[in-house]
């Protein structure tokens, strides 16, 4: 018999039709560590802290109560910076952190202790709001004649904002 279910009081009935029988009770305990799951994340802003949380499970998703451990934090490639680095002690077999990307984009987070790893469901991070104007290179000029530049906008972190649609006034 496999139990997958961890439980208190758990009873086993056996029965062949007219006949019945019932086990003691017992109780069912998650087994070791195998992977880390996380809540489902959804559309973020580029520098802003968000929550994700994240648990510890065993082989059947139960929840593995007894781990404590501190797993690193890494974002998928391209995705700037995640602030922290580390998720800081597990308490219950769950946990919660505040956790920031700096990166635009579509991004995936992963937990890993040691060869326990957990990815998260992929995300958008949009830029955050207006913050400065880049300007491209410009080289040398004439004088009386026209030339073209571009600008962007660019929020905090260095994300070009597309949502901007504002006009600039030009000085020299």
């Amino acid at each position: 018999v496999t139990v997958t279910t961890v439980g208190t009081g758990v009873l086993i009935t056996a029965a062949d039709g007219t006949n019945t029988g019932t086990s003691g009770s017992f109780n069912v305990n998650a087994g070791t560590i195998s992977k880390f799951t996380f809540a489902a994340i959804g559309s973020q802003t580029a520098g802003i802290a968000f929550s994700i949380t994240i648990t510890a499970q065993d082989t059947s998703g139960n929840t593995v109560t007894s781990y404590s451990g501190n797993p690193a934090l890494t974002c998928s490639a391209g995705a700037g910076t995640i602030n922290p680095t580390s998720s800081g002690s597990f308490g219950a077999g769950t946990k919660t952190v505040s956790v920031t990307v700096t990166q635009a984009g579509s991004f995936t987070i992963t937990a890993t202790d040691g060869s326990t790893t957990g990815t998260s469901n992929a995300f958008t991070v949009n830029p955050a709001g207006l913050d400065h104007f880049v300007f491209s290179t410009i080289g040398t000029q004439t004088a009386g004649t026209g030339f073209s530049i571009t600008i962007t906008a660019k929020d905090a972190s260095g994300n070009t904002v597309t949502s901007y649609t504002g006009t600039n006034t030009l000085t020299v």
